[in-house]
């Protein structure tokens, strides 16, 4: 493979990716869905990867539409991958509008299982996606709405954090204010506004992550200090249950455990204005303001240090 640009990781340890073949002549081994043709050179397939150490790979699907895919997704079982695409399409007066999907692949088959309408407009209009279970995926979605929706559709309904049956295409909105109380009032003001909530710990509850910042600086840290804070939420009762925060945390990013138990903070060092280095921290989360156990560092901006997944809880 090329370069796997997404990874995505199931509890029992099954990890998938979405890559370029090596060889750009490599036959096929599904039916083309692009609306966009494309030499094969372009084209990416979803491979689920060994993790015993024989680095072989399988390949399942081939991913469609005409982008890069984002929010690349697994089921927990593995049965289903998922990923949001783009497609130009024309509509009945011939006019080419931009539709996004949600595409779901059978992992055994390749075949397009699903194609749903993810009710987006821009490509990154949207802040969050979890698996729930093996049909349902938590979505937040920005204030704005493709235009070829059904005129009689109510806009209000497709906006902000939903749940999306695969099969259905049905997106059932849950109420906002839960999520939004996750964050401070300069952050809910602003119409992107959303935690990150990429974790689900069972068919009904998230855990997520948001952050604040009082723009403090520190000259070893590549971003200002931050104050990150992990929450569960439960979707039917909607009220976040506070699970662990640290204060002037460099980290550029977190990674949550399926147990909230721990949390995984990746910090990038600076140097005389120049990126020096990546720490990897784990932080219990069971006690609050120990000191996180350094678990790997680079001396330089090489390589980058990026968490997949959780194999235990």
């Amino acid at each position: 493979l090329e370069l796997a640009t997404r990874l995505a990781l199931t509890a029992d340890g099954r990890l998938f990716a979405y890559a370029r073949p090596r060889t750009p002549g490599e036959a096929d081994f599904f039916p083309r869905g692009q609306t966009v043709l494309r030499s094969e050179r372009y084209r990416t397939y979803v491979y689920e990867l060994t993790t015993d150490g024989s680095n072989k790979a399988r390949k399942t699907a081939e991913v469609i539409g005409t982008q890069s895919p984002r929010r690349f997704l697994v089921s927990p079982r593995g049965d289903h991958v998922a990923y949001f695409n783009v497609e130009w399409e024309r509509d009945d007066q011939g006019t080419v509008r931009e539709y996004h999907w949600l595409y779901v692949h059978d992992t055994r088959t390749g075949d397009l299982a699903w194609q749903v309408d993810a009710g987006l407009r821009g490509y990154d209009h949207f802040r969050g996606a979890a698996w729930l279970d093996q049909f349902r995926i938590y979505l937040w979605r920005l204030p704005v709405v493709e235009v070829h929706l059904a005129p009689d559709q109510d806009l209000s309904k497709a906006v902000g954090p939903h749940v999306i049956d695969v099969r259905t295409g049905v997106a059932s909105p849950i109420e906002a204010t839960g999520f939004m109380a996750m964050l401070d009032e300069g952050q809910q003001s602003g119409e992107d506004a959303a935690p990150e909530c990429n974790t689900a710990l069972d068919g009904r509850t998230l855990a997520c992550i948001s952050s604040s910042s009082a723009y403090q600086s520190d000259a070893g840290c590549h971003t200002v200090l931050r104050t990150r804070n992990a929450y569960t939420i439960d979707l039917g009762e909607s009220q976040p249950i506070p699970v662990f925060s640290i204060s002037s945390s460099c980290a550029d990013r977190w990674y949550l455990s399926p147990s909230i138990s721990y949390v995984v903070g990746v910090e990038t060092r600076v140097e005389d204005y120049a990126l020096a280095g990546r720490r990897m921290f784990l932080y219990d989360t069971s006690q609050p303001g120990s000191e996180p156990t350094l678990m790997v560092g680079t001396d330089s901006w090489e390589p980058s240090l990026h968490p997949v997944g959780w194999t235990g809880r």
